[in-house]
């Protein structure tokens, strides 16, 4: 979108994890620790796609509606609880393999799919090969894609990391790399690269940023000044 929503703006590069690059998949969390990805998922493209939002409407039961609006007025860490282990068929009126079927519904889902347009910038995946919520071979599918386009992409499955401790494992590494790419004369990233490892935590420098991280997050909550304390003025 950003050619013609923000063309101003210059992107130097972008890190994803675990993008969940098609939210179809995400349907295998029904009923599930991860359930209430479904129910986030949903209500989100409720709010942003009217067409999807009036099919929605016309196959929610008015308990379904209210699940809608509750999770739509929620942040993610209280969806994530509230909704765990939902069986979110219990909200519709059809089959939601027949749901999905619904040509506005369909057409959304199609939209929204991540990997079939060049997004025109570097990018920075990472993964957890054992992710119980987000299936590793869909975002392999939009890494693919996006190579395929011409798009330069270093892509890290981390072997060792499921969905939850992902999120703090693969923070140094997409950290480490932005740094790179905001860096004056950074170089140009013209190829993809895809890396394998037991934990991402074994790249240099990684293990020393989480320490960085911890060592800040530490500080804050102490109530000291967050950011450089060092340096010209």
């Amino acid at each position: 979108m950003q050619p013609t929503y923000a063309p101003e703006l210059d992107f130097k590069g972008v890190a994803l994890g675990a993008p969940a690059p098609d939210l179809r998949a995400l349907l295998r969390d029904n009923g599930s620790a991860f359930a209430s990805f479904v129910g986030f998922g949903l209500a989100s493209l409720q709010k942003a796609y009217p067409k999807f939002g009036a099919a929605l409407d016309t196959y929610l039961t008015p308990e379904g509606q209210t699940a809608m609006a509750d999770a739509r007025s929620r942040c993610l860490v209280p969806n994530f609880f509230a909704d765990m282990f939902t069986d979110y068929q219990r909200y519709f009126t059809i089959p939601i393999p027949q749901f999905l079927e619904v040509p506005d519904v369909k057409e959304t889902f199609d939209a929204a799919t991540l990997g079939y347009s060049n997004p025109g910038m570097p990018m920075y995946v990472y993964q957890a090969a054992l992710d119980e919520a987000v299936p590793v071979a869909t975002t392999d599918k939009m890494v693919d894609q996006y190579c395929a386009s011409g798009t330069p992409v270093q892509y890290q499955r981390d072997h060792l990391s499921d969905h939850p401790t992902m999120t703090t494992v693969g923070m140094p590494g997409a950290l480490n790399w932005l740094e790179t790419r905001l860096a004056p004369n950074a170089p140009i990233a013209n190829r993809c690269h895809t890396e394998d490892s037991l934990s991402t935590y074994l790249n240099p420098g990684n293990a020393a940023t989480q320490l960085q991280i911890g060592l800040a997050t530490a500080g804050a909550a102490l109530g000291l000044p967050v950011g450089p304390q060092f340096g010209p003025k």
